[in-house]
C-alpha cells in the first residue's frame, strides 16, 4: 500500500467520526431542547391552572381552545393527589398547568369551566367554556384556579347531540319502566287483552264498512251518472224552446211594434184634423154645446113621453 493511501484513508476515518459525533451532537440537541417551544411559550404567556378528577388523553403540549379557537398549551401535568372533600371522601385530583397567550389576558371570563374533550385515536384537548347566564364578575390572570370535568361528548358527538341521546336514554328508560309496570299487573293484562278483541272486531267493522261503502260508491256513481245524461237532455230541451221562445217573442215584439205605429199615426191624424173626433177632443165649445143638445133631447123626450100618456088615456090612437 502506497503513502497516498495511506493517507486517505486516513482522511475518510477522520471524516466519518467526525460525521458520527456531528449526528450524536444533533440528537443530544434535540432531546435537551425538546421542551424549547414550551420554554418560549412561556415567556409570552400567563400560567393558569386547572383541576380535574382525571386527564385522560391529557400531556404537555396538548392544545387549549376557547370558542373553538387555539390560545393556548399544557405545559405540565402533575400527578394525582388524594384530596378530601367536605364530606370527607377522598377525591383525586390532577392538576394541569396550561398556558395562555398574553394577548387573551383580560379576554376570558373567570368563571370559566375547562372541559376535557376527547377526540379519535385516544387524543384529547382541553376547552374553556362560558355559560352566558351567569353575570362576568373578573377575568383570567396569571395564578387563577379553574375546576375541571372530563366531557362525555367527543369530536365526534358535540355536547348538544350527546345531550339528546341522554334525554332519549332516559325516556326510552322510563317508558319501559311504564310499560312492564302495566303489564306486570294482572287487570291490566286482561284489559289489554280485551282491548285488543275490541280492536280486532273494530277492524273487521272497518272493513265492512269499507265494502258497504264501496258498493255505494259504485251505486252512486252510477245514479250520478244517469242524472247528468238527463240533466244533459233537459238542457237540450232549454235551449230548444228558448230558440222556439225567441222567435215567438221577437214576432210578438215586432206586431207590437206596428200597432203602436199604427196608434200613434191615429192620434196624429186625429189631434192635426178637422173631422168630429178632432173636435171633440181640440174644441171646448162643441163639448159643451153637445151637453146643452142632450139636455134639450132628454127634455123634449120627457115631453113626447107625457103626451103619449095622456094619448092613451084619453083612447087617442097615436102612429108611429
Amino acid at each position: 500500500m502506497t503513502d497516498y493511501q495511506t493517507q486517505q484513508r486516513r482522511r475518510n476515518m477522520v471524516v466519518g467520526v467526525f460525521v458520527l459525533l456531528a449526528f450524536a451532537a444533533f440528537v443530544w440537541m434535540l432531546i435537551k431542547f425538546r421542551n424549547l417551544p414550551l420554554y418560549a411559550t412561556q415567556f409570552r404567556s400567563f400560567i393558569v391552572h386547572v383541576d380535574f378528577s382525571e386527564a385522560p388523553g391529557i400531556q404537555k403540549d396538548t392544545p387549549v381552545q376557547y370558542c373553538g379557537y387555539q390560545i393556548g398549551r399544557v405545559i405540565a401535568v402533575k400527578p394525582p393527589k388524594l384530596e378530601i372533600d367536605q364530606q370527607g371522601r377522598s377525591i383525586p385530583r390532577v392538576r394541569v398547568e396550561i398556558a395562555i397567550e398574553n394577548k387573551f389576558l383580560g379576554d376570558i371570563p373567570d368563571h370559566a369551566e375547562a372541559m376535557i374533550i376527547r377526540r379519535g385515536l385516544g387524543s384529547s384537548y382541553i376547552e374553556l367554556k362560558i355559560d352566558s347566564d351567569v353575570p362576568v364578575a373578573g377575568h383570567l390572570k396569571p395564578g387563577s384556579e379553574l375546576k375541571g370535568s372530563v366531557g362525555v361528548a367527543s369530536e365526534f358527538f358535540p355536547p348538544e347531540v350527546q345531550k339528546k341521546l341522554e334525554n332519549l336514554v332516559d325516556s326510552i328508560t322510563v317508558l319501559s319502566q311504564n310499560t312492564n309496570a302495566i303489564i306486570g299487573d294482572t287487570d291490566n293484562r286482561a284489559n289489554i287483552k280485551k282491548s285488543l278483541e275490541n280492536v280486532t272486531a273494530a277492524t273487521a267493522q272497518a272493513v265492512d264498512t269499507l265494502k258497504s261503502l264501496e258498493l255505494f260508491a259504485d251505486t252512486g256513481t252510477e245514479r250520478l251518472q244517469d242524472a247528468a245524461a238527463k240533466l244533459s237532455e233537459t238542457l237540450d230541451s232549454i235551449r230548444g224552446l228558448s230558440e222556439v221562445g225567441a222567435a215567438q217573442i221577437e214576432a210578438v215584439a215586432v206586431s207590437l211594434d206596428n200597432t203602436l205605429r199604427e196608434f200613434r199615426l191615429t192620434l196624429s191624424k186625429i189631434h192635426s184634423g178637422s173631422g168630429s173626433a178632432a173636435r171633440f177632443l181640440n174644441d171646448g165649445r162643441l163639448y159643451e154645446n153637445l151637453l146643452d143638445s142632450s139636455k134639450e133631447l132628454e127634455l123634449a123626450l120627457d115631453q113626447i113621453k107625457k103626451w103619449a100618456a095622456e094619448a092613451r088615456e084619453k083612447g087617442i090612437r097615436i102612429k108611429w
